[in-house]
């Protein structure tokens, strides 16, 4: 029995203002949850041999007695992370505190940890130094999924709500099967490039003779069009805006150099 093992009447500490009776207690709780940690180490430390020697059978070997492996695993990784602390600290941790310094973003505490901490301190230390949260990398605006059958996916992602509204809207609108409306839009946008921009080229080479007024405009459509080319995909509200101002600079742009020659 764990009571067999713990000491029976614990001194109150002198400087403790609280009664006798309850001081104790608080003192008994606080060895019997060492003693149960010291066993729970014990514990993932026998698991771990016990893994090593049985390896593939290890799991059917849980299964056959109604346990599972990954609660069992987080006493093995816990008994790993308390070998490379003071051997008087780890029993005072427990399991939960055991497994958080066991992450990355926590390494940094186990250099200021000592054999005199406590867990208080401890979870303190790991507050005042885990680092912060790698940033989670967008996901690409176009990518392949595979599914569980493995099939593939093509995968849209478009950040412009306006713009995967207007998709959505003209495909209801066509009554055609996706592939082929998708198809149809990617050809009609080709054919608008290309007029477009020869358009442009001609447009460009009449006027490099004009007036200064006439080259200004053509420099704001230019550098407005080299702006909307290098943000397809605005990622953030300020991308989005400055999308929005080269689009809107190159129409106004566009209409004055429209009157002057139109």
């Amino acid at each position: 029995m764990i009571t067999e093992n713990i000491t029976d009447a614990i001194a109150c500490p002198k400087f403790s203002g609280i009664s006798g009776e309850i001081d104790e207690r608080f003192l008994r709780v606080k060895e019997w949850y060492e003693f149960i940690n010291e066993q729970q180490l014990k514990f993932g430390q026998y698991l771990a041999e016990l893994k090593a020697e049985t390896k593939r059978q290890y799991v059917r070997g849980l299964e056959s007695v109604g346990l599972v492996k990954t609660q069992l695993n987080k006493f093995i990784k816990a008994a790993e992370i308390a070998d490379n602390l003071p051997s008087k600290l780890s029993p005072k941790l427990g399991l939960y505190v055991l497994l958080q310094l066991g992450q990355k973003r926590n390494g940094d505490a186990v250099e200021h940890l000592t054999e005199n901490d406590t867990q208080l301190s401890a979870a303190q230390k790991i507050k005042q130094h885990q680092k912060p949260p790698q940033p989670k990398m967008p996901k690409p605006v176009m990518g392949w999924e595979r599914n569980r059958e493995g099939s593939r996916t093509l995968v849209l992602r478009l950040t412009d709500g306006d713009t995967a509204l207007a998709i959505e809207s003209g495909y209801k609108k066509s009554g055609l099967p996706l592939p082929l409306y998708l198809s149809n839009l990617i050809q009609r946008h080709e054919d608008l490039s290309q007029s477009w921009q020869g358009a442009q080229e001609e447009l460009a080479q009449y006027m490099d003779t004009q007036s200064e007024e006439i080259q200004s405009l053509l420099s704001q459509i230019r550098e407005a069009n080299e702006l909307i080319n290098r943000l397809p995909n605005p990622k953030d509200a300020t991308e989005i805006m400055m999308l929005r101002t080269a689009r809107e600079e190159r129409e106004k742009a566009e209409e004055i150099l429209g009157a002057l020659y139109f």
